[in-house]
């Protein structure tokens, strides 16, 4: 089995010829949770770990763009091959495997080597942060059928859940990024995500804190709520804040109860909230500060919830009440951020 910390050198090495954006729909939070998953079904399938660690981060590693590619998989195949004998250090058979889970794993086949199999069945898994349910006729293992795990890969794709993994390896990204990053029209959009980790310092950056100073007015300072019941998505989303905002003040709740005391102490003057919480959502906190007359600019987030639902009980969304849809790209998170300031 490879370290965290092997996984995390590999991964940078892959992430030097990434074309897409690292936090994307196939980027680094797909492969922190094909990562977590695969692992998981590992245990009960017998399935050799090495591989199925080593497809989480390969298998979308070459894709040249996030629609249809039928042939990034064996593009990953042949970068696992030219990696291999360096950070890797797999034996001819599990390089073998590797490649075979890699270049076949978009075919909607079912028959392989176990570890094959496992490999496919992360991936699977995780199909509803792009808003489709996993096919259980496309699962392979008992261990990915199982209705326990399916119901867990379910919520964690509906969330948006960002894993540990995931999340060390985006702010690792961020810190490593030149200060001023580079201009151009003809910018991929790995580099645009740049832009949004460039350690608060730069051009972009200084865009950002114009725009707040001219949309507070007289306020000196942000103040921002963040209500999070995930752990590791609220960490995420706390750096990205903080590089994009870097004299905001930034407080955070895991409920509404706990948002409802935060804002006594540190009254805000922007509110983010997930839906779906326990004690108190983020529907009836909102619903709470109307009722006291405490409106302030919000962005809502979910995987569970839509706008149109949203509305239907009884939140009207516009220019100050933004609905933002998980998993999200970190641009996107800021987007939403900033257009509500």
């Amino acid at each position: 089995m490879f370290t965290n910390d092997e996984l995390h050198d590999i991964a940078r090495e892959i992430l030097e010829q990434y074309r897409l954006s690292p936090d994307g729909i196939h980027g680094i939070i797909h492969w922190g949770r094909v990562l977590e998953t695969g692992m998981l079904l590992a245990e009960k399938s017998g399935a050799n770990v090495r591989v199925v660690q080593l497809f989480a981060l390969f298998h979308d590693s070459c894709r040249e763009n996030d629609g249809r590619d039928p042939e990034h998989g064996a593009r990953g195949a042949a970068l696992a091959g030219t990696i291999n004998g360096g950070l890797t250090k797999l034996s001819p058979e599990e390089l073998l495997l590797l490649q075979d889970a890699c270049t076949r794993h978009t075919h909607d086949l079912t028959e392989a080597d176990i570890t094959v199999q496992t490999c496919w069945d992360a991936d699977r898994l995780d199909l509803l942060r792009v808003g489709h349910h996993p096919d259980p006729l496309r699962l392979c293992t008992d261990a990915a059928r199982d209705p326990d795990m399916v119901a867990w890969a379910n919520r964690r794709g509906q969330e948006g859940m960002v894993t540990t993994f995931s999340v060390e390896l985006l702010l690792d990204r961020r810190s490593r990024l030149p200060i001023t990053p580079r201009d151009s029209d003809a910018m991929h959009a790995g580099e645009l995500s740049k832009r949004t980790y460039n350690g608060g310092k730069g051009a972009v950056a200084n865009r950002e804190q114009e725009n707040i100073q001219e949309t507070t007015g007289d306020k000196d300072v942000l103040t921002i709520l963040h209500v999070e019941d995930d752990d590791t998505t609220r960490e995420l989303c706390r750096e990205l804040l903080r590089v994009a905002f870097p004299d905001a003040q930034i407080h955070e709740a895991k409920n509404g109860h706990e948002a409802l005391a935060a804002w006594r102490e540190h009254p805000p003057t922007l509110l983010i909230t997930n839906v779906v919480m326990p004690a108190m959502t983020g529907i009836e906190l909102i619903r709470t500060l109307q009722r006291d007359g405490r409106e302030i600019p919000t962005v809502i987030t979910s995987g569970f919830y839509t706008a149109d639902r949203c509305e239907q009980e009884g939140i009207r969304l516009g220019e100050k009440m933004r609905f933002l849809r998980k998993p999200f790209e970190g641009d996107a998170f800021i987007s939403a951020v900033r257009s509500v300031i």
